[in-house]
């Protein structure tokens, strides 16, 4: 969770996740999913669910939220694949790192 001091609440921000997906051979559906999550309100300020059809090899960026105003009982989040048939379709996901950006 961000130390929320360093943020403005006044302003809003980007948040984006670098991760890399290892699937299993021959496996589809989601690679894993992930956001921006109040507690206090129970409120989504981003989610996202990747489709193995849309992961490239290596690490790519994904934005979880583009215009996230924080508050103290936020959370990101990040979730392995919610699993097919009982079978999580993936070998791996690795989270190598996560972006606040402020908006201009």
């Amino acid at each position: 969770r961000p130390d929320m001091h360093l943020l403005d609440a006044s302003k809003t921000y980007t948040v984006r996740a670098r991760v890399k997906v290892i699937p299993k051979e021959g496996a589809t559906g989601e690679a894993f999913w992930a956001g921006v999550y109040n507690t206090s309100t129970t409120e989504y300020y981003g989610n996202i669910s990747v489709n193995l059809k849309n992961v490239q090899p290596g690490y790519q960026w994904y934005v979880l939220s583009e215009k996230w105003p924080p508050h103290a009982s936020d959370y990101i989040w990040m979730g392995p694949p919610r699993f097919t048939n009982g079978k999580s379709p993936v070998e791996n996901v690795y989270l190598d790192r996560i972006e606040i950006i402020e908006n201009k």
